[in-house]
């Protein structure tokens, strides 16, 4: 996932910066976005349709634990 790209000097520390506080996020990897984009920009039967891209459950800040070195 590209977001982590912009933490990864922090992570090398053992550190992932977020504001989520208890919330929770549903990361997305920007080529699942562009292939659904393509799909739906290029074929037909997509007017007015609703696509989930995240996975089935979000991830709270205690994935940060994953990331201690």
């Amino acid at each position: 996932m590209q977001n982590f790209f912009w933490f990864k000097d922090p992570i090398a520390k053992g550190l992932l910066p977020q504001i989520a506080g208890k919330g929770s996020v549903s990361w997305v990897d920007t080529c699942d976005v562009a292939r659904v984009a393509a799909k739906v920009l290029t074929e037909e039967g997509h007017n007015e349709a609703t696509y989930f891209l995240a996975g089935p459950e979000t991830l709270d800040m205690r994935l940060r634990h994953a990331f201690r070195m």
